[in-house]
């Protein structure tokens, strides 16, 4: 007796049992693969060793033929690599992906770029959109291939391109991997960005040499740099967690301090200049700026305190202006004296001093310039900057005109009217230039000529005024003197005029020009910044 049974059944469930357990085991190899790529991104210290790290783990374990990293280089309207596995740099030497629209940007790399979202194509040998690179792909005998894009909070890093032989790959929970391995790699991206940003204004902060601190919005300090601790004489741990009051000196009242609260506190940027004492009890002189820091929240976190020291700036400016005080109030009063003995002496009517007396006259009367001119100086720098009032140019000439001395009959002027306007401060170097121009005219036909034009170039509006003299001209050493910017016992200027003239200028963000007139004399122009 015979039995007969039929086991197709069996054998199919069998195979499709069999065929189920390797997939599931090709699943978990993916699956580790992944993870393990994920653990080398956040070990990574750099991006270079994170991208080559994850392109080398997923090359090699064995789901992947070869996987490479590229960014969109716009400057070329192309993709390039920036880390490569396995076979992906001999098949990178033979193609190209580009970001132009052309059909070399139509694969998956390109869609993923666009999209921020895993492609994928099956089955490469019959998709349209690998044309490009099928006859590539299929000397390296690729079956599948996806593009997965690198980004983290809206910004993307690149594109993560792998290749496969495998039937079905990406998709269900590997596609879903692959996208969590996008954003796990840009995060990293990122994170190390930041970490070497931070880095890189932590050397800057110590190498600034200008002494900068952070502080809580309660005034703890956080931090401080290497030239904050030279600069006080506190060690950084006498200082982190304590309070910038450590440095009072006591020169400043409760309102000073209530001031430069308020002003940080409300988000705005405090400047000013303060004495601090020192740990060994000098005082110092310091230009201090505080900034507040947001992180992001809205809300200030933090203070940032930068400290430049100007104590011997502030020492040589107060013995400057003794010195300057005294010598003028000396000279006065020496130069009255002088003068009122050369009246008496002219009174007597002996006329074989005549010529004498006139030269004292006129040495006392150009003393008594230098002594005004200095004072004028003094004035416009003491509080180490010009004035801010800004009137139109023409009626800032006009004003320089009415003010020289002597009377300016000789001048002709060309000045158009005008709304843009200037700093009141170069009143001042015109009014000298102009006197300048007319006392020192020795000419049988004396003439000075004062013009003004304005020019719009770029939106940076600038005024121009130009002062021309037949007199005897400028003398060369006077020129050189300004243009090296400091005088010598060989190589020195008449007096302070011109000086004024120049610093007048610079300071305002102009600059002073002087050539010699045809057929003598001078012409000095003055550019200087307007504003509309």
């Amino acid at each position: 007796m015979f039995c007969i049974r039929d086991v197709t059944e069996r054998r199919e469930q069998s195979r499709q049992l069999e065929s189920q357990r390797d997939l599931l085991a090709q699943l978990n190899r993916i699956n580790r693969t992944l993870h393990e790529t994920t653990r080398a991104v956040v070990q990574a210290s750099s991006r270079d060793e994170l991208e080559t790290a994850v392109c080398q783990n997923l090359s090699d374990s064995g789901a992947y033929q070869f996987a490479w990293i590229g960014e969109s280089a716009e400057e070329h309207a192309r993709v390039e690599p920036h880390a490569t596995a396995g076979k992906a740099t001999e098949y990178l030497d033979h193609v190209s992906v580009t970001t132009d629209g052309t059909e070399t940007s139509q694969g998956p790399t390109g869609q993923a770029l666009e999209t921020l979202s895993v492609c994928t194509v099956q089955d490469v040998s019959t998709a349209s959109e690998m044309e490009p690179w099928r006859d590539s792909l299929a000397e390296f005998g690729v079956r599948a291939t996806a593009a997965v894009p690198i980004y983290y909070d809206d910004e993307i890093f690149g594109i993560l391109n792998l290749y496969t032989q495998r039937e079905n790959a990406f998709v269900g929970d590997e596609r879903d991997i692959l996208s969590h391995l996008g954003n796990t790699i840009g995060r990293a991206i990122a994170d190390i960005r930041a970490r070497e940003e931070a880095q890189i204004f932590q050397q800057a902060v110590e190498h600034a040499g200008h002494a900068v601190y952070i502080t809580e919005t309660d005034g703890t300090i956080e931090y401080v740099n290497s030239a904050f601790t030279e600069m006080t004489g506190y060690s950084q741990e006498e200082v982190i967690g304590q309070n910038p009051r450590l440095l009072k000196s006591g020169a400043h009242d409760k309102e000073f301090y209530r001031n430069l609260w308020q002003t940080v506190l409300s988000g705005e940027t405090w400047e000013n200049e303060l004495i601090n004492r020192r740990k060994d009890g000098r005082r110092q002189y310091i230009d201090q700026t505080i900034a507040p820091i947001t992180m992001g929240s809205g809300q200030i976190d933090y203070l940032v305190a930068v400290n430049t020291e100007i104590t011997e700036q502030r020492r040589r400016q107060q013995q400057l202006q003794v010195l300057y005080r005294v010598l003028r109030h000396n000279l006065r009063n020496e130069l009255n004296v002088i003068e009122g003995f050369a009246d008496l002496l002219a009174e007597s009517g002996q006329s074989e001093y005549k010529p004498a007396l006139e030269q004292i006259s006129q040495a006392v009367d150009d003393l008594l310039q230098i002594s005004r001119q200095a004072r004028r100086i003094e004035r416009t720098f003491s509080d180490g900057s010009a004035e801010q009032e800004m009137r139109p140019l023409d009626l800032v000439v006009e004003g320089a005109l009415t003010d020289a001395s002597p009377p300016t009959d000789i001048v002709t002027t060309s000045l158009p009217e005008t709304s843009l306007t200037v700093n009141i401060e170069i009143q001042t170097a015109l009014q000298e230039l102009i006197t300048n121009a007319v006392k020192h005219n020795d000419a049988e036909d004396p003439s000075v000529v004062v013009a003004m034009e304005t020019d719009l170039r770029e939106n940076s509006p600038q005024g121009t005024v130009t002062v021309r003299d037949n007199g005897p001209g400028i003398p060369t050493n006077e020129r050189k003197v300004l243009r090296e910017g400091e005088e010598s016992p060989l190589l020195h200027g008449n007096g302070l005029g011109l000086w004024l003239v120049n610093w007048v200028v610079t300071e305002l963000g102009g600059t002073i020009d002087i050539q010699d007139a045809d057929p003598r004399g001078s012409v000095v122009t003055i550019t200087v910044p307007l504003s509309d």
